[in-house]
């Protein structure tokens, strides 16, 4: 998703980040 790129290290937590 969109979120994705920005959740390089929340790749476990990209589902929670928006």
């Amino acid at each position: 998703r969109i979120f994705q790129k920005n959740a390089l290290p929340f790749k476990g937590k990209a589902r929670n980040y928006r």
